[in-house]
C-alpha cells in the first residue's frame, strides 16, 4: 500500500532499486502528484506564469525562426551558417541538461537555479548588444564566429533553465494545473510580447537594416527581470539525496530510463520527428526575403507579431484541451499543423499575389512549435515521479534535439537544391511522427494501482 507525503499526496512505493524502473506489476513508473489544495500551489502557479512571460517579451526580440537568421544574414551568414543556429539551440537544450539533470534532482531547492540561469542568460544578450558595434572591426569571418560563440553559451543556460523550471513546475504545480499555467503564460505573455514588439521594432528595424543593439540590450534586461521572479517562489526543501554511481554515469542512467520504460520510447521517438521542425526555423526569414516571395526587412515585426499570437491562440485552445484530455490528443493535433508550414511555405511561391498573404499567415501556424515543446515535456512528467523528472526531462531534450545534428547540411542542401525539395521532405518526417502517435496511450487515463 502507499503511504501519505508531508502535503497529503498518495504515493505508491516501487520495489525496484532505481526510481525510474518500474514497480512490480506495473510497466510505468510510479507517480506522486502535487496536492492541489497546498497553500502555495495558486502562488507559485502565478509565478511561474510570470517568469513565463517575461521571457516570452525578451524571445520576441530574438525569434529563431525570424531575427537572429537575419542578424547572421547582416553579418555575412550563408544558408549553411544559419543551419548551425537550430543546431546549437538544440544541442544546448539536450546535452547541458542531460549532464546537468543529476545536479538539478539533488538539489534541496531548484528556485536558486532557476535564478541563475536567467542572470546567464541576460548577460549573453548583454555582451551581444555591446559588441554588435564592434561587428565591422572583427571582420565578415570572425562576427559570425563571435555571435555563434555567445549564442552557443546562452542556448547552453536556456536548455538548463528549461530543465529546471519544468522540473519545478512537476515539484509545484497539480497536474491537472499544467495546461492551465501554459495557457495563462501564452495568453498573457504572447499579448504583452507583440505589444512591445508592436511598439519598438518599427524603429528599430528599417528597410535599411537593424538597431540590433537595442535589439539586444532590450533582450538582457527582459531575462534579467524574469531571473529574478525564481526568488519568490514559495518552495519547500527536499529531503537530502546521495549521489548514486549511476547518476555520475548520466548517459547510461538516461539509456536506462529509456529501456525500463517503453512509453518514454515511444514518446522519444516522435519527439525526434517532431524535432525536425527546428532545422527549417532559420530558413523561413531567407525564403520570404528572397526574389521568389519579395520582403524586405520590416516584415520581420509582422512575422514575430503573427508568430506570437498564434503561439497565443493555440494555448487558448489546446491548454484546456490537454487538462481535460491529456497530452496526447495535442499531439495529434499539434503535430498535424506543424507539418502543414514547410507546404505552406512553398505553396506561397507559387501563388502569385496571394503568396505573399500566405507565406505572413504561416508564422501563425509556427506559433504552434513552442507549444509543443511543452505538450512533449508536460507528457514526460506524468510518466515518472517527480525525483525522476530532470532524467525524463533531459531524455526527451536530447529527442528533440537529435535532428538538430543535420541542421547544417540542410543548409547547404538549401544552398544547393532550393528550398523546394529539403522543406517538403522535413514535412514527411514530422507526418512520420504524427503517425507515431496514434499507437500512444494517454498515461493520466491509465490505472496507477
Amino acid at each position: 500500500m502507499g503511504q501519505m507525503t508531508e502535503r497529503g499526496c498518495p504515493t505508491i512505493q516501487s520495489e525496484s532499486e532505481a526510481p525510474w524502473e518500474p514497480a512490480v506489476g506495473s510497466d510505468r513508473p510510479q507517480l506522486v502528484v502535487p496536492d492541489e489544495t497546498h497553500p502555495h500551489s495558486r502562488w507559485n502557479f502565478t509565478v511561474l506564469a510570470l517568469d513565463h512571460v517575461l521571457l516570452r517579451v525578451g524571445w520576441i526580440f530574438k525569434t529563431e525562426s525570424i531575427i537572429i537568421p537575419a542578424v547572421l544574414d547582416a553579418i555575412g551568414g550563408s544558408g549553411w551558417l544559419r543551419g548551425f543556429l537550430p543546431l546549437l539551440s538544440r544541442f544546448g537544450q539536450s546535452i547541458p541538461p542531460l549532464l546537468a539533470a543529476p545536479l538539478v534532482a539533488r538539489a534541496g531547492r531548484k528556485r536558486n537555479a532557476l535564478v541563475a540561469c536567467g542572470a546567464v542568460m541576460a548577460v549573453c544578450f548583454g555582451l551581444l548588444s555591446y559588441g554588435w558595434s564592434f561587428r565591422h572591426t572583427l571582420g565578415p569571418a570572425i562576427a559570425p564566429l563571435a555571435f555563434l560563440l555567445v549564442y552557443a553559451v546562452f542556448f547552453a543556460t536556456t536548455g538548463v533553465h528549461q530543465l529546471v523550471f519544468n522540473t519545478l513546475q512537476g515539484k509545484l504545480v497539480p497536474v491537472t494545473w499544467r495546461g492551465k499555467l501554459l495557457l495563462a503564460s501564452n495568453v498573457v505573455g504572447a499579448p504583452s510580447a507583440v505589444l512591445f514588439a508592436a511598439w519598438l521594432l518599427p524603429k528599430w528595424l528599417t528597410a535599411d537594416g537593424g538597431n540590433f543593439t537595442a535589439i539586444f540590450a532590450f533582450t538582457a534586461v527582459a531575462f534579467a527581470l524574469a531571473a529574478l521572479t525564481g526568488w519568490l517562489l514559495v518552495e519547500q526543501r527536499d529531503a537530502p539525496r546521495s549521489q548514486r554511481a549511476d547518476e555520475r554515469a548520466v548517459f547510461r542512467s538516461a539509456w536506462r530510463a529509456v529501456r525500463h520504460d517503453g512509453q518514454l520510447r515511444q514518446l522519444a521517438l516522435v519527439a525526434a520527428c517532431f524535432g525536425t521542425c527546428i532545422v527549417l526555423f532559420p530558413h523561413y526569414q531567407a525564403l520570404g526575403r528572397s526574389d521568389q516571395v519579395g520582403f524586405d526587412m520590416t516584415s520581420l515585426m509582422i512575422w514575430v507579431v503573427l508568430q506570437n499570437l498564434g503561439t497565443a491562440a493555440f494555448s487558448i485552445v489546446l491548454g484546456p484541451v490537454a487538462d481535460r484530455f491529456g497530452n496526447r490528443r495535442v499531439l495529434l493535433i499539434g503535430l498535424l499543423g506543424i507539418a502543414v508550414v514547410p507546404w505552406l511555405a512553398i505553396g506561397s511561391v507559387y501563388m502569385g499575389p496571394w503568396g505573399r498573404l500566405l507565406f505572413s499567415a504561416m508564422f501563425v501556424v509556427i506559433g504552434l512549435t513552442p507549444v509543443m515543446y511543452r505538450v512533449v515535456f508536460n507528457f514526460s512528467l506524468e510518466l515518472a515521479s517527480p525525483t525522476d523528472h530532470p532524467r525524463y526531462l533531459s531524455v526527451l531534450g536530447v529527442a528533440t534535439s537529435l535532428p538538430a545534428l543535420a541542421a547544417p547540411l540542410v543548409g547547404l542542401a538549401i544552398d544547393a537544391w532550393g528550398y523546394e525539395a529539403v522543406f517538403l521532405g522535413v514535412s514527411a518526417v514530422i507526418g512520420t511522427g504524427w503517425l507515431f502517435a496514434f499507437r500512444m496511450k494517454e498515461p493520466r487515463h491509465q490505472s496507477r494501482a
